[in-house]
């Protein structure tokens, strides 16, 4: 029989499979344990991604990430009220993951909902930093380093991912 925290990381599963099929079948890769971390840490950033996606007034929008980072804040204290948050604390606790990664992610989307320009490098940086950069920070504290360089490798690659992807939405 499943534990709650099973069914929690079962619901991040579902998630990926659901969302993020290329991703999905990359992580059947990894072993047990960080397959179900990666899973989790997926489930965050498509949670917040959808909000910002989704097609509600930008004060909604708002009130929604204001609120996943009040379930983000509360889940770490213990008191997680929602399997996605369960699962996700779980996986933080198991790898040593600081909860200012997720942070800075809800920062990045919040980003999303009022910026359309960036005056300069250092702002477009920024933004780069918190919606990729550190998605990349979360994923190597679950795959694991022994050379602290790796950290800047994932800042860099994160914000070298990201521009990409900005360029590639110019082209649209």
């Amino acid at each position: 029989m499943d534990t709650e925290l099973d069914l929690a990381y079962n619901h991040c599963q579902h998630v990926a499979k659901e969302h993020g099929k290329n991703f999905y079948y990359g992580f059947r890769m990894l072993p047990y344990l960080k397959r179900r971390a990666i899973y989790a840490a997926y489930a965050f950033c498509r949670y917040c991604d959808d909000i910002a996606d989704d097609d509600l007034p930008q004060e909604e929008k708002k009130r929604r990430l204001d609120h996943t980072r009040e379930l983000l804040t509360a889940s770490w204290s213990g008191q997680a009220t929602n399997p996605l948050f369960a699962a996700l604390v779980h996986a933080c606790h198991t790898f040593s993951i600081p909860d200012h990664y997720f942070q800075e992610v809800i920062e990045g989307v919040e980003m999303d909902l009022s910026w359309t320009r960036f005056q300069n490098f250092d702002q477009l940086y920024t933004y780069c930093y918190k919606v990729a950069s550190s998605v990349g920070l979360i994923c190597i504290e679950i795959f694991g380093y022994e050379d602290r360089k790796v950290l800047d490798y994932a800042v860099d690659f994160g914000v070298a991912m990201q521009l990409t992807n900005i360029i590639r939405d110019i082209r649209e």
